[in-house]
């Protein structure tokens, strides 16, 4: 029942006792008792008067019953909206699952991965799913030491099941003219499939001390990440730059051919970076995922070349504005410590130019993470692990091609 009603009530309550009040008095000043009208009036008058009574007062109760339900669930809304996931998530590394009550496991969305009869509150049994606010950080500190990951295309997926890709390439195929009533000829477009699989890299185990897991001052989530992601990151570009493509990545220095092959053994020069850059198609050498990957060890080399012998203008152009890259024949540089350096000898793969999007890094999803607490106890030490499964491959192997050094 709504307020208005209410208070309807009320008002009636109230006039009805005006005129039973009048009654009263009209007796009262006659020194009498009431008479057979005045009796029944009155008796109707008073039923009227307890029952509208009684409806307010259950009414009354019923409301201050939802007021007092709906102040608890602002409160339970209130109590949920406190739980912050980033420090929940932060007690689980500290302390475990078992320190979490339910919100703060909800608000962590930390979800539990294993068997069936693993899934319990143990930390000793399967692992978690670390939330996405933890995994997106976990990709951007792997980036920092993956130059194939602040390059490439990278695709996240649900599931580790093979992902196909189906593609074409119409570099060399044209259009005709065709003559006035001429019937036109078919051109059948090839169509080709690359996969991409799930290859399971881990950080292997992080030993954090008791100590430091109860320092709240010590930033540990920053710290795990960190080694976590560094040590991921580091084996992931090395097999997306080297892999083989046999139970391992089709790294790009496999998955590339190429575009041209200097004429010494230990260095490179103007002419022949080039000759790379021209190598490759211009459909793929105008985007913005166009770029040139090289050791940096290589890049010190070229910042030492000169446009020309008459012109002694630093091949290598620095950028003026802050946090944008330095060019290189107009191409932005990508620094990968796992391409050959110029110093490792004949035939070493030392640049690769081309259209980075073209090679597809896919990423599982999930992120798994380990917090493993008997294992180290009599070192008084928590062992931390992540697992995350990717893999790469050149869809297109004409949009990046690479620069080798002589034979002999």
């Amino acid at each position: 029942m709504n307020s208005y009603n209410l208070q309807e009530w009320k008002n009636e309550r109230g006039r009805i006792f005006q005129e039973m009040e009048a009654i009263g008095k009209a007796a009262n000043s006659e020194n009498r008792s009431f008479n057979a009208d005045e009796q029944e009036k009155w008796d109707k008058l008073d039923n009227r008067f307890n029952e509208l009574g009684e409806m307010i007062q259950r009414e009354e109760k019923l409301a201050s019953e939802r007021a007092n339900f709906m102040a608890q669930e602002q409160a339970i809304k209130t109590e949920r909206k406190e739980v912050d996931p980033k420090m929940a998530f932060r007690k689980f590394l500290r302390f475990g699952i078992d320190a979490l009550d339910v919100e703060e496991r909800k608000a962590a969305k930390l979800e539990k991965r294993g068997t069936d009869d693993q899934i319990t509150t143990s930390d000793g049994l399967g692992g978690y799913t670390v939330p996405e606010f933890w995994f997106d950080e976990i990709i951007k500190y792997m980036t920092q030491y993956s130059g194939m990951l602040e390059a490439g295309n990278i695709i996240r997926t649900a599931s580790g099941g093979t992902l196909n890709f189906p593609y074409v390439n119409e570099t060399a195929v044209s259009g005709a003219r065709i003559a006035e009533g001429v019937s036109d000829v078919v051109a059948d477009v090839t169509f080709y499939n690359k996969q991409l699989d799930a290859y399971t890299y881990t950080s292997k185990v992080v030993k954090v001390s008791y100590e430091l897991l109860n320092d709240s001052a010590y930033n540990l989530d920053a710290f795990i990440q960190g080694l976590l992601a560094e040590r991921i990151g580091r084996i992931l570009n090395t097999e997306l730059t080297t892999g083989t493509g046999t139970a391992q990545p089709n790294g790009i220095a496999t998955a590339t051919s190429a575009g041209k092959t200097a004429s010494a053994i230990d260095t490179i020069t103007r002419d022949e970076i080039l000759d790379l850059i021209h190598s490759v198609d211009r459909a793929y050498r105008s985007g913005p995922t166009t770029a040139l990957m090289m050791h940096d060890s290589t890049l010190a080399a070229i910042k030492k070349l000169t446009v020309g012998t008459s012109d002694d203008r630093p091949l290598w152009q620095p950028s003026i504005e802050a946090g944008t890259p330095g060019l290189l024949e107009g191409f932005p540089i990508v620094v990968n410590s796992d391409v050959a350096e110029l110093t490792d000898g004949a035939s070493s793969k030392v640049m690769f130019f081309g259209d980075w999007s073209k090679y597809y890094i896919r990423i599982v999803q999930d992120f798994e993470l380990r917090r493993l607490v008997e294992r180290f106890a009599d070192e008084r030490c928590v062992g931390f692990f992540g697992f995350l499964r990717a893999d790469g491959e050149l869809i297109d192997t004409l949009a990046v091609k690479h620069l080798a050094l002589a034979a002999s």
